[in-house]
């Protein structure tokens, strides 16, 4: 009984981390976002630059955070 438990407490571990991985990704994108919002102007100017993911506002997105 106790192996169940250990199998049940290393679970809900990986879990665990696996939540608070996610929400630092949010909390990245969130601030990359702020700062292009507060750039804009910057990157207009600079063309070629590609400041921002779509790709990474999808997955965070897909995740329902």
């Amino acid at each position: 009984m106790q192996r169940h438990l250990a199998k049940g407490k290393a679970k809900a571990k990986a879990k665990a981390q696996q939540t608070a991985c996610l929400n630092n990704l949010k909390q990245i994108g969130l601030a990359t976002q702020m700062f292009v919002d507060d750039n804009e102007l910057a990157r207009k100017r600079t063309p070629g630059i590609n400041i921002g993911s779509k790709r990474f506002n999808t997955f965070i997105e897909s995740k329902n955070l």
